[in-house]
């Protein structure tokens, strides 16, 4: 046996035309073998699912009946099974109806109600059972959480069915259905199973592709151009891959050359500035050097550190600070500062009418024979 899980809908008139007639034809029912209504006073068909419609469209007032809060309305009430046996078995109505009905209890919807309709138009006996989601008791939906925190009913259905298949075809001496058990081991394993039933557009096109030798020709010359396609994609995207792995090699040839060509060029304009600046630099190293010699000889005298500290003196008095001047004349890190900063020379006497400076006029000091460096 292969119970499978159909789906949920909303309309209980539609899914019960579907079941009740011929497919296609709403006038016979030639493939219903025998039809059972549950917890509806055994109704005939045509009024079991108009009571199942009326009690769904009840729920709210079913739920203020019980004292419970009516929360978010269902809008899929009807929900649709079916019962496939093997077809190496024949089983009788009464199993028939007995799987029925302990399906329903596995599923814990024992006391909802449904109505059972066996077919016979195929190669196996299979029964379709209509359930209505809506308690008639409470108002609740077997698809939301139940009263507790419990889970829905409807939670894990199809490995509840499945494993009520087991033992029910153990029980009545039926085929076991291999690829349920496979599946059912997958679960057991933690594997995920994909059990949904194929839709039954899907199914009568295959079918008719498979009974009609033209259409399964035309299905096999699409199926190879598809193949086709599919192996000129994927020649296209390796090629394409190529394609961009030459091109990031050549971006970074390119762009390592520019780096060295762009390297070279700011060498050459260092060496260039270097070669420009260097007799300036020459010159301003003699002039620090020379000026460090003779500070450091001016320092060695008492007349060449008083000469130092005035200097430090007038460049602290031209700032208002002659405290300050007067203290920092006694450092020699600030007498120093200030021969560096205004090249500041070591007195020394000169001949007469020698020119003193950078071409200015001699001052008091520079006429009583001190020298400033230029």
């Amino acid at each position: 046996m292969n119970p499978v899980e159909i789906g949920t809908g909303k309309s209980f008139k539609g899914l019960a035309a579907y079941l009740l007639h011929d497919r296609g034809q709403a006038q016979t029912a030639n493939r219903v073998a025998w039809a059972q209504s549950y917890n509806l006073d055994d109704a005939d068909p045509e009024r079991a699912w108009r009571l199942m419609a009326a009690t769904a469209m009840s729920a709210d007032r079913l739920k203020d009946a019980a004292g419970i809060k009516r929360g978010k309305k269902a809008v899929n009430t009807a929900w649709h099974f079916s019962l496939n046996f093997n077809p190496a078995d024949r089983p009788t109505e009464a199993v028939q109806r007995a799987a029925v009905e302990s399906a329903l209890k596995a599923l814990g919807l024992d006391g909802h109600q449904g109505l059972a309709v066996a077919h016979d138009d195929t190669d196996h006996r299979h029964v379709h059972v209509m359930v209505n989601l809506i308690d008639p008791e409470t108002g609740l939906s077997a698809a939301s959480k139940q009263p507790g925190g419990k889970p829905a009913l409807l939670s894990n259905s199809q490995k509840k069915l499945s494993t009520w298949a087991k033992g029910f075809e153990r029980e009545h001496g039926l085929t076991v259905t291999e690829g349920r058990l496979a599946n059912e081991e997958k679960r057991q394993r933690g594997e995920k199973v994909d059990a949904r039933r194929e839709p039954r557009n899907v199914y009568e096109r295959r079918r008719a592709e498979e009974q009609s030798p033209r259409l399964a020709l035309v299905k096999q010359s699409f199926a190879v151009k598809a193949a086709q396609l599919a192996q000129e994609g994927r020649d296209l995207a390796a090629e394409h891959r190529q394609q961009w792995e030459r091109a990031r090699i050549d971006h970074i040839a390119r762009q390592n050359t520019a780096w060295r060509e762009q390297r070279h060029a700011q060498q050459q304009l260092v060496d260039r500035m270097k070669e420009a600046y260097k007799p300036r630099w020459r010159a301003l190293f003699v002039r620090q050097r020379s000026e460090a010699e003779d500070f450091a000889r001016g320092e060695r005298t008492v007349i060449g550190r008083l000469w130092h500290g005035m200097a430090v003196y007038k460049e602290r008095a031209l700032h208002q600070d002659r405290l300050g001047g007067f203290l920092a004349a006694f450092s020699r890190e600030e007498r120093q500062a200030i021969v560096n900063r205004h090249g500041i020379g070591t007195p020394d006497r000169l001949p007469k009418g020698t020119p003193i400076g950078r071409g200015a006029r001699p001052g008091p000091a520079q006429r009583c024979g001190w020298r400033r460096r230029a």
